[in-house]
């Protein structure tokens, strides 16, 4: 466990948003989530939360399951 933490700790970035938004009503701690998103400028967020993943998409990122990552992964062709 502690080499599996180290190694995630190894390319993480600490994000502190600069922007709040207020998108998740239902669950305003998820709102967080999209902040980091959007100041960390990713591609995808990739989770099981429910309210996430109603919203499909915000401001450009896709939010999709964890499942659907793999599948992505496992279509990517490399050279």
């Amino acid at each position: 466990m502690r080499y599996t933490l180290q190694k995630i700790i190894s390319f993480s970035e600490i994000i502190e948003p600069k922007e709040k938004v207020n998108i998740i009503m239902e669950d305003p701690d998820d709102n967080r989530v999209l902040e980091c998103a959007k100041e960390g400028n990713v591609d995808y967020i990739v989770t099981n939360d429910r309210h996430l993943l109603k919203l499909k998409e915000f401001e450009g990122i896709k939010i999709i399951t964890p499942a659907e990552l793999l599948r992505l992964i496992k279509n990517i062709k490399i050279n």
